[in-house]
């Protein structure tokens, strides 16, 4: 049965245990196959890349789907939480073999962005505000390294970090104008 019709006769069911347990681990199996087709569809060289595109938006598709459905029960997890009044709680399956965890951080504190340090009295400044001087490289700095002399351009150089950082792929439905007409 597959996982779509199998969530659809969940709702029309009485829950009982026995059929629950069944039906959840049906939705895995059937989940496991079609995640493993479309996984093998992109590996494959032969496929075209517009195919392996419509996979991996399917994919996509199935991991934004799941992160809304689970966002209730996280909700529903943090107020069981609150209401036990512990920094962390614990809830697990039936079997015991999978657990959720709340894990609650204590309360942070921040100076405000503009806030104004010169107005606490001077005898209390040290023992609340922490003074942390930063510094960075200023924005198009890479552009101008051939402009300073080479023991400075050497120094400079040595002090900076570069990090190509990893290009961002995401997936959305293309615009109208993009799509196709159908025969």
């Amino acid at each position: 049965m597959g996982s779509i019709q199998a969530a659809s006769n969940m709702m029309t069911k009485k829950y009982t245990e026995v059929d629950n347990f069944t039906e959840i681990q049906g939705c895995r199996d059937d989940l496991a196959d079609d995640i493993g087709y479309l996984k093998a569809l992109l590996a494959d060289r032969s496929v075209p890349m517009q195919v392996k595109v419509e996979a991996a938006a399917v994919l996509w598709d199935l991991s934004e789907q799941a992160k809304a459905a689970l966002e209730p029960f996280k909700e529903a997890l943090r107020k069981l939480a609150a209401d036990t009044h512990g920094s962390k709680f614990t809830v697990f399956s039936r079997d015991r073999r999978i657990m959720a965890r709340v894990v609650s951080p204590d309360q942070r504190y921040y100076l405000k962005r503009g806030a104004s340090v010169e107005d606490l009295p001077e005898e209390h400044f040290g023992e609340f505000i922490e003074e942390n001087t930063t510094y960075k490289l200023r924005r198009g700095a890479e552009d101008n390294l051939s402009i300073l002399p080479p023991k400075a351009r050497e120094t400079l150089l040595d002090m900076i970090r570069v990090e190509t950082p990893t290009p961002r792929v995401s997936f959305s439905k293309a615009p109208r104008k993009h799509m196709r007409e159908e025969d």
